[in-house]
């Protein structure tokens, strides 16, 4: 399956009663997809790499090898410095202000995905695109065409609080 975690571990020592553990997961929903696969099974094929035949203009066919992208993977080993950085500073705040941690774990869902978009939108995913696909579709961004695929990227978040 196509999916990431991100865990944030912050003991809250001031009051010593309880760890909490919050666990932010960036996956693809599974959506119906004009190429007739679906948006999380494109998002595998992508991540592991595939083999596509391709009608030429003169009628043969050739076979294109697609290379892996395990682009979730390649996002949080990219981000992992800035978002432990940024994750544990917003939880170590909230925990001084509240023991509701659900607005917290709504507000990381929303960074961690902005932020994928972004690095996604700015060529983090590699390789790039080969020349034959960048005249095709315009664009050296890979894993972008129409935009399906990563409009499905979302984010699910929760907090997991055990007792010491």
């Amino acid at each position: 399956m196509s999916e990431s975690r991100i865990v944030a571990n912050q003991s809250h020592l001031a009051r010593g009663i309880k760890s909490n553990n919050i666990q932010i997961k960036l996956y693809v929903k599974d959506q119906a997809h004009y190429s007739g696969y679906s948006t999380r099974e494109l998002a595998k094929m992508h991540s592991e790499g595939f083999s596509i035949n391709v009608r030429r203009p003169n009628g043969k066919t050739r076979i294109i090898d697609v290379p892996a992208r395990p682009f979730m993977r390649e996002f949080f080993e990219a981000n992992k410095q800035e978002l432990a950085h940024t994750i544990g500073e917003r939880v170590t705040t909230a925990l001084l202000t509240s023991d509701n941690l659900d607005p917290l774990v709504e507000s990381l869902q929303d960074y961690v995905l902005s932020m994928f978009q972004l690095w996604a939108h700015s060529g983090g995913i590699t390789p790039p695109n080969a020349p034959f696909t960048i005249k095709r579709k315009g664009s050296e961004n890979a894993l972008i065409d129409k935009g399906f695929l990563l409009a499905a990227v979302d984010t699910e978040g929760h907090v997991v609080t055990t007792k010491q």
